[in-house]
């Protein structure tokens, strides 16, 4: 039996009930288990560890890895992990579980010539750093093989992670805005590293199951507006509405046909 795994940590909103609805509804539709959790504080819980970081709470993101780590998944074959934001196109019929041949399945992220100068160059420094990724991808879309989640459990070494990023890599997680930008302590960053860091064989998958839509705020002068960035072709079949980046249910409403 496959599963689909989402979980939230953090308010329910609408925006999230409509992601739980149609990606439960898909789940049903292709004859697989489904499973939503709430507040999971999975560091806290499975490994009595946080980052460290207590204003943007980093440690929400890494539920996103209990599938991977938790033994009481082992009951299932393949497990796909998806964000809450992840929507199915209505009447999505087609199996992404029929899409796994590899270790993990993932879907490469090409849109970092849209990235602002400043993040493409921590993003560089951070790959520089690292050494070992040679494909970033997104994190929202994650499909997991049951070799990979036996192994990946002797894998677990976020704290020497986190202590290397911030010891090693300071200007990386350099304040911004006057807010703190830690994105190289979230998880997309931390899985990139430990998958390829231990040799995963790693499947790039179509980008029609990862199809973004987005908006970055942008200032010019004294006034503000909206650019979007729609990665969505004809034939996407996950939409990722970018949640936690500010778009809730409205977006919802406007946006996903």
């Amino acid at each position: 039996m496959n599963l689909i795994y989402q979980y939230f940590d953090g308010d329910i909103t609408p925006a999230v009930e409509a992601g739980v609805y149609v990606m439960s509804e898909y789940a049903r539709t292709i004859g697989a288990e489904y499973m939503f959790e709430h507040n999971t504080d999975f560091l806290q819980t499975q490994y009595q560890y946080t980052t460290g970081n207590h204003i943007q709470n980093n440690d929400v993101y890494f539920g996103s890895l209990k599938p991977l780590l938790d033994p009481r998944f082992d009951q299932y074959d393949k497990i796909l992990y998806a964000d809450v934001d992840i929507l199915p196109i209505k009447g999505l019929t087609d199996n992404i579980f029929d899409e796994l041949t590899g270790d993990v399945g993932v879907v490469e992220e090409t849109f970092h010539d849209r990235i602002p100068p400043h993040k493409l160059k921590k993003l560089n420094e951070w790959l520089a750093e690292v050494a070992v990724v040679d494909v970033l991808f997104n994190s929202g879309v994650v499909l997991y093989s049951k070799q990979i989640r036996e192994k990946a459990r002797d894998w677990f070494d976020l704290p020497e992670y986190v202590a290397w990023m911030k010891d090693k890599a300071p200007r990386l997680n350099e304040f911004e805005n006057r807010m703190p930008d830690e994105y190289y302590l979230t998880v997309q960053p931390y899985l990139q590293y430990m998958l390829h860091k231990n040799n995963a064989d790693i499947q790039l998958l179509s980008q029609d199951w990862n199809g973004h839509i987005w908006t970055d705020s942008v200032r010019v002068f004294s006034s503000s507006s909206e650019i979007w960035n729609d990665m969505r072709t004809p034939t996407t079949k996950f939409v990722h509405c970018r949640l936690r980046s500010g778009n809730q249910e409205e977006f919802i409403k406007r946006r996903i046909s």
